[in-house]
């Protein structure tokens, strides 16, 4: 580690990773109930944690970082280059004025949360639950989104005309978001389900391209 003897300061019962830079270690955090990550640089660390711990990031910026499985509270005035955010339980955290660049969020939950000036770019979103999360300026550029579950999610100014690839489910609207014409027939389907269509499905027997003489 770079500037830090492996040791949580404590405030009042809270931990706390403050003015540090760490390097290439592992932070052990597991029983720590409460831990905040204050001003810190962090690059090339993962993070172990239990599951009652949560833990906050603040004014901080972390690259290529293994945040897998953390429990976040709340994510405010930082940057996330290059981590790996698998099964991330950010479920009604605050993230507020965020950057996430070429990350990767698999199984990621973000129900109930609160995202606000929240950029992910050049990211990968496969299983991403943002069940009844608000989303408040927020873009996607470059980003690759599969199985995303926006159910009863609220959207305001939310960019999507730059994402490279778009699929959502629990369509109910989208209110409050801004498409390009890619994106809308990326979409297509996904709306016809939503509005209650019935889609016929191609029959490979009868491919018209094939145009064999019957026998």
């Amino acid at each position: 580690p770079d500037g830090w003897n492996g040791t949580f300061d404590d405030v009042a019962g809270v931990r706390r990773l403050d003015t540090v830079a760490i390097r290439a270690t592992t932070i052990a955090a597991a029983g720590v109930v409460d831990l905040q990550v204050l001003d810190s640089t962090l690059e090339g660390c993962a993070m172990t944690t239990g599951p009652h711990d949560v833990v906050d990031i603040v004014a901080s910026v972390l690259t290529e970082c293994d945040l897998s499985r953390v429990r976040i509270g709340r994510l405010r005035g930082s940057k996330l280059t290059g981590c790996k955010l698998v099964g991330t339980d950010f479920a009604q955290a605050e993230l507020q004025d965020v950057e996430l660049d070429a990350c990767t969020l698999t199984y990621a939950n973000f129900r109930m949360a609160e995202l606000t000036r929240v950029a992910f770019r050049a990211s990968r979103l496969d299983d991403v639950d943002f069940y009844e999360a608000s989303l408040h300026h927020c873009s996607t550029d470059g980003c690759d989104l599969q199985h995303v579950n926006v159910d009863r999610a609220a959207f305001d100014t939310v960019d999507l005309r730059g994402t490279r690839t778009l699929g959502l489910t629990g369509l109910g609207g989208l209110d409050g978001c801004l498409l390009g014409h890619a994106q809308l027939q990326q979409l297509a389907y996904d709306l016809a389900l939503a509005m209650g269509a019935s889609i016929e499905r191609d029959d490979p027997s009868t491919d018209p391209s094939d145009h064999s003489t019957p026998k």
